[in-house]
């Protein structure tokens, strides 16, 4: 069956940090086969006008009936949906019960909000839908967009924003942001995101948005060879907190994942020689292969409390001592680090310590598995990558790998000429 519920949204004010109690959002949510589809009612009230208990307006308010009219009619458009998908057999899932909706929720919407109101909304609505990752990615590309339409006093409807406007963006972020290309890409990619959804959403009619690109130069990748990688795992650390942080990074260098599905590893995803789990990216199934001595890693921690099978620590201190962890075993030989300002290429010589992170951990298992020979579909199964433009990338270290070995073993080629 599915049960639909309704809060008030507890989003804090930017000025002062305080929740909010005015105008407050009030958001649906429809639980149906523990899963949950969060969506915003299209209504807003002081939150002293609220009932808990009851999850309507209280009496003596006006526009009271119009109000809990409305929610009573979401509601019962959800549960009218679920009662048909049942019946005619048909898939349910967020999108059954937000196509219900859309027509309704967009005609409250447009009514009532402006661009960046439905902006906030949305991301308040579809937070347990995206990656942490992506939802900031999101509100960040948000931020942004709203700083530029401030400085050049423009408020922004679906209608309104072309090609100009998305020009103007992109420049703002270039020369009042200083962005490389990849952030620049990454902003304007989010704020066409928000676009496509909102014109399913009918909110607007407006894709002259899709005809604007912004390139952006393939970042570098940096990874330890194995070499390097046995160093760091056998290298003795005076203090369990960096022996932790190599484990865990050592392990997500043998196995291929992500900081995400790292940190979100539990005892129960541990299956002989295989871990089985659902990605936090994705949402989809994976099995990953365990080595001797990501079972090792594994068995170090057999005890470790909870249900978490590693010890891992927030993404910003996992960097942050990764690069303490790598300079004390000696991982220092010279990187050049390129970045794009613009059509300006910056680069930049520094120890490769200083650019280890926790990603790079899935970048060591790419570039060592392709080295000793890995299938590259083998290998696409184990890191989920989709799409072959993202990982033929690594496919430029491969052939470094292959000059640097023909220039090891035959010189500048004196071993070939005869005697």
């Amino acid at each position: 069956m599915v049960r639909v519920r309704f809060y008030l949204e507890r989003r804090k004010d930017k000025q002062t940090g305080a929740v909010r109690v005015k105008d407050v959002p009030i958001v649906g949510h429809a639980h149906y086969s523990s899963r949950i589809f969060v969506f915003f009612s299209g209504e807003r009230i002081d939150a002293k006008f609220w009932d808990k208990k009851e999850q309507r307006v209280k009496g003596g308010v006006a526009g009271r009936a119009q109000i809990n009219d409305n929610l009573e009619t979401q509601a019962e458009k959800i549960r009218k949906a679920y009662r048909d998908a049942l019946t005619n057999g048909t898939t349910i899932d967020n999108d059954l019960f937000r196509n219900c909706l859309n027509e309704e929720l967009a005609i409250l919407s447009t009514k009532k909000r402006g661009f960046f109101e439905l902006w906030d909304e949305y991301l308040a609505t579809r937070v347990n839908e995206y990656s942490k990752s992506f939802t900031k990615s999101l509100g960040s590309a948000r931020n942004h967009f709203g700083n530029f339409c401030k400085m050049n006093k423009i408020s922004p409807t679906f209608e309104s924003i072309d090609l100009r406007m998305l020009e103007g963006f992109r420049d703002y972020l270039v020369e009042q942001c200083n962005a490389q290309c990849s952030t620049v890409a990454t902003n304007v990619s989010r704020l066409k995101f928000f676009l496509v959804h909102s014109h399913k959403a009918g909110l607007h009619n407006n894709l002259s948005f899709k005809n604007f690109t912004v390139s952006s130069h393939d970042s570098e990748i940096y990874f330890l060879t194995w070499d390097e990688l046995m160093k760091l795992y056998e290298f003795q650390f005076p203090r369990v907190s960096l022996e932790q942080v190599r484990d865990a990074y050592c392990f997500a260098s043998f196995t291929g994942l992500r900081y995400s599905d790292l940190r979100n590893l539990k005892n129960s995803d541990i299956d002989g020689d295989f871990i089985r789990f659902k990605t936090i990216k994705t949402k989809e199934s994976n099995s990953i292969p365990l080595t001797e001595m990501a079972k090792d890693i594994l068995k170090k921690y057999a005890d470790y409390p909870g249900n978490s099978a590693l010890p891992v620590i927030s993404n910003q201190k996992m960097n942050e001592r990764l690069k303490v962890l790598c300079k004390m075993a000696g991982l220092n030989s010279p990187v050049t680090r390129v970045k794009f300002i613009g059509s300006k290429r910056i680069e930049k010589t520094v120890p490769k310590y200083s650019v280890i992170t926790a990603h790079t951990a899935r970048k060591n298992f790419i570039a060592n598995a392709l080295r000793f020979g890995m299938g590259s579909e083998v290998i696409r199964s184990i890191s989920g990558h989709k799409s072959t433009k993202a990982f033929s990338r690594y496919y430029k270290i491969l052939d470094d790998h292959k000059l640097s070995e023909m220039q090891k073993h035959f010189g500048n080629g004196d071993k070939c000429k005869p005697t």
